[in-house]
This record gives structure tokens, sequence and C-alpha cells, in this order.
């Protein structure tokens, strides 16, 4: 995945995409509909959402593709490093873990 610039995923039935961390991981950007934005911080320039009143308007998605690709050639480092919020370890860290002890303390 690592020579291409970036994912696109014009889906309508998935929320968190596996798909996109997959691609985040790799260094690349994401260009997702709506439905595919959970989690994602829509603030970053590498991240590019279409809106779904605009998903058939194929000069539009192919501008935003174009943006979104050249932007993320340029800044891998800034993807990979956003990425690393989805790691595993760093996941069962914050949430995970805390809330099973939750759970045990409770019982105790």
């Amino acid at each position: 995945m690592t020579e291409y610039g970036n994912l696109v995923l014009l889906s309508d039935g998935e929320a968190h995409p596996l798909v996109c961390m997959e691609a985040l991981a790799s260094g690349l950007g994401v260009v997702v509909t709506e439905w595919g934005r959970a989690n994602l911080d829509e603030s970053k320039p590498f991240i590019t959402i279409i809106p779904e009143n605009k998903v058939n308007d194929l000069e539009y998605v192919e501008t935003e593709i174009i943006k979104n690709r050249e932007y993320s050639i340029q800044n891998r480092k800034e993807i990979l490093e956003y990425s690393q919020q989805f790691d595993w370890v760093k996941i069962l860290k914050k949430y995970y873990i805390p809330n099973i002890q939750k759970i045990i303390d409770g019982q105790k």
C-alpha cells in the first residue's frame, strides 16, 4: 500500500472501516464518504470526507481525491504519527484495561 498516495472508500455501509486504519498506518491519506468517518479527525488535511449529497458528483469527488493525494504524498510522516492513536496497545491501555479494572473493582 505504501506505493500509493491515498485510499478511497466510497461506501455506504461502514462506520469505522478497518481498512482506513491500515491505510493511515501505511502513511496514506483517506477519502471516505460520511458513513465511513467515525473516529477520524476530520480537521486533518489528509482525511477527506465526501458529503452524501456529493457522492454522485464525479467531478467533485475526483478533485477531492487529487487534493488529498497531493497532500498525503508530501506528508506521510504526519499521517503515520496520527495513525498511532489507533494502535491496539494504546487502545487497550486507554479504554479496555481501565474498564475491566472498573468491573473488577466493583465486584470487590
